[in-house]
C-alpha cells in the first residue's frame, strides 16, 4: 500500500470566529493539516513537540499571548514562520505592523486579506526556512489559468476554476478535541478532505437563473429552455394546474404555464423541481430521516413566502427559494452519514441521537458553502450559515448588509418555528427549547402580530401535502 503523502502542519492561534471559520475552510480546502491552538501555551507546547511546520497567529486574540508570543516562538524554532492575521489594529496600521515584525513575524495580513496572499507566503517561507518542503503537498495544474494548486482544492482562487473531482487517497484531518471518537468528526473531515463531492447544481437551474438576470427575459425564452427538459415542465405544468396558483382552466401548453405562475415564480419552483433529486437516498434506515427533510423543506418554504407577503417585501417568491434551501447542508450532511456506513467506515447506530445531532451540528456550514459553490448570493449563504446561532458580532460587513443578512435569518428561524409547530421539522430544535416562546420573539423583532403564525400553523400542512406531490 502506497505511504499517504505528507502535509503542511499549521497551528492556528485565534479567537475571532471570522478569521478561524475563513482560514479553517481555505487551509484545509487546500491540503493543509490544521490545528486549532486553544492558547498561547498550547502553542508553545506544539512547537516544542516539532509537531507543526507553521503558526498562523493572531496576537490581538486575548488567549495567544500577545505580540510577546511571536518572539517566545522564535526563541523555540527560529526557523518555524510565524504568520500573523488580525482584524483588529491597536494604534496606527503602520505603528501595529513595525511592532509585529520588530517582534519577529514573518509576515502580517490584516482584514481583508485574501487567501492566496498567506498560502504564497507560506510557501516562500517554507523554502526559505526549511520547516517543509513544497513538493511533499500533491499538487494539480488548473486547466484555465495554468496555475498550480494542491491536488485537493475544489476551485481555483486564481481564476476561479471548479473541479468536479478531488483527490480521495489524502489521510484525515484533525478537528475539535471534543468531536474525537464521534460520527460528526468523520462527516467534518470527509467534507472537509473532498473525499464527498459536493452536488452540483443542475444544469437547467443554471440557465433559467443566467435567463432570469437578464430584466429583457421573456416567458417565450423561458419556455424553450424548459420545454427541453421533461421533468420540468410538466410539473411546471402540474403546479399551474393546481388549486395552489389558482387555477380554473387546465392548460397544456408551458408558455400559458409559465404565463400562470409568473417569471418570479418559475426560478424558485424549477429549483425546487430539480434538486428534489437530492432528497432521494438509496439506504432504507435513513428514508424517513431524508423525507423529513424534504418535507421541512417545502413547510418553510410556504412559511418564508407567507411572512414575506406579510412583511411586504418586495420579492415573496424569493423567500419561497430561501426557506426551500436554507437546510441543503443537512442533506449534504445525511448523503455523507449514508456513505460512510455503506462503505462501513465508521460504526454507529442509524438510529441513534447520534445522526441528528451531526446534521444539526454540520449542515450551516455545509449549507453556507454549497450555496456559494453554486453561485447563490454571498448575503443569502452568509444568512443560511448562521441561521440558528445568529451573525457573529465581529463578522466585518457594512451596516446595511448585515440589516438584510439578519432580517433573512430571522424569517428563516420564523420558518422552522412555524414548520416545527406544524410537526414538519427534522433537528431543527434542542429538546430544551420552546419553540413557541422563540417564535414571539421573532415576531415582535419582525414587527408582526403573533396571530397568523398560528393560523398558519393549522393551514400548511394542507397546503405542504399538495405542494411535495406536484414537486
Amino acid at each position: 500500500m502506497a505511504s499517504q503523502p505528507e502535509r503542511i502542519r499549521v497551528i492556528l492561534g485565534t479567537d475571532n470566529r471570522v478569521i478561524k471559520d475563513l482560514l479553517l475552510f481555505q487551509l484545509r480546502n487546500n491540503n493543509y493539516e490544521v490545528a486549532l491552538a486553544r492558547s498561547g501555551r498550547d502553542i508553545e507546547t506544539k512547537i516544542e513537540k516539532r509537531l507543526f511546520d507553521a503558526v498562523i497567529l493572531d496576537v490581538l486574540s486575548p488567549s495567544m499571548g500577545g505580540v510577546e508570543m511571536i518572539s517566545t516562538l522564535k526563541q523555540l524554532s527560529a526557523t518555524i514562520p510565524v504568520i500573523v492575521v488580525s482584524s483588529l489594529i491597536k494604534g496606527t496600521r503602520d505603528d501595529f505592523q513595525t511592532e509585529v515584525m520588530d517582534a519577529g513575524a514573518d509576515g502580517i495580513h490584516i482584514t481583508p486579506f485574501k487567501f492566496i496572499d498567506i498560502h504564497e507566503e507560506l510557501s516562500r517561507l517554507a523554502v526559505a526556512g526549511g520547516a517543509f518542503i513544497q513538493e511533499r503537498t500533491p499538487t494539480k495544474k488548473c486547466p484555465d489559468c495554468g496555475k498550480t494548486l494542491s491536488k485537493l482544492a475544489r476551485r481555483c482562487f486564481f481564476c476561479g476554476h471548479h473541479f468536479t473531482e478531488v483527490a480521495e487517497d489524502l489521510e484525515a484531518l484533525s478537528f475539535a478535541e471534543e468531536d474525537k471518537g464521534k460520527l460528526i468528526e468523520v462527516v467534518k473531515k470527509r467534507f472537509a478532505a473532498g473525499k464527498f463531492t459536493l452536488p452540483a447544481l443542475p444544469s437547467i437551474v443554471v440557465k433559467v437563473k443566467d435567463l432570469l438576470k437578464n430584466p429583457n427575459t421573456n416567458v417565450l425564452e423561458i419556455a424553450t429552455l424548459v420545454k427541453g427538459e421533461q421533468t420540468i415542465s410538466t410539473k411546471l405544468l402540474a403546479l399551474a394546474n393546481s388549486v395552489l396558483f389558482g387555477a380554473i382552466a387546465q392548460f397544456t401548453d408551458v408558455i400559458q404555464a409559465i404565463t400562470r405562475l409568473g417569471l418570479n415564480n418559475v426560478e424558485s419552483l424549477v429549483v425546487a423541481i430539480a434538486q428534489r433529486g437530492l432528497y432521494d437516498i438509496k439506504f432504507r434506515s435513513l428514508e424517513t430521516a431524508i423525507q423529513s427533510l424534504w418535507k421541512h423543506a417545502v413547510a418553510s418554504a410556504l412559511a418564508c413566502r407567507s411572512i414575506a407577503v406579510q412583511l411586504n417585501r418586495p420579492d415573496p417568491e424569493n423567500y419561497f427559494l430561501i426557506g426551500l434551501i436554507h437546510d441543503i447542508g443537512s442533506v449534504l450532511a445525511l448523503q455523507i452519514i449514508a456513505d460512510i456506513h455503506q462503505k462501513n467506515l465508521f460504526p454507529f447506530d442509524v438510529d441513534s441521537k447520534d445522526v441528528p445531532t451531526t446534521i444539526f451540528n454540520t449542515h450551516e456550514e455545509f449549507g453556507g458553502v454549497m450555496l456559494l459553490e453554486w453561485n447563490f448570493d454571498p448575503l443569502l449563504a452568509k444568512a443560511v450559515r448562521y441561521h440558528h446561532r445568529g451573525l457573529p458580532e465581529e463578522l466585518n460587513i457594512p451596516a446595511d448588509q448585515r440589516t438584510h443578512i439578519e432580517t433573512m435569518r430571522d424569517i428563516i428561524k420564523y420558518a422552522d418555528c412555524v414548520a416545527h409547530l406544524a410537526d414538519y421539522s427534522y433537528s431543527e430544535f434542542e429538546p430544551t427549547e420552546n419553540v413557541n416562546e422563540i417564535l414571539e420573539q421573532l415576531c415582535k423583532r419582525l414587527g408582526v402580530p403573533s396571530s397568523p403564525a398560528q393560523k398558519l400553523i393549522q393551514t400548511i400542512p394542507e397546503t405542504a401535502r399538495t405542494l411535495e406531490q406536484l414537486l
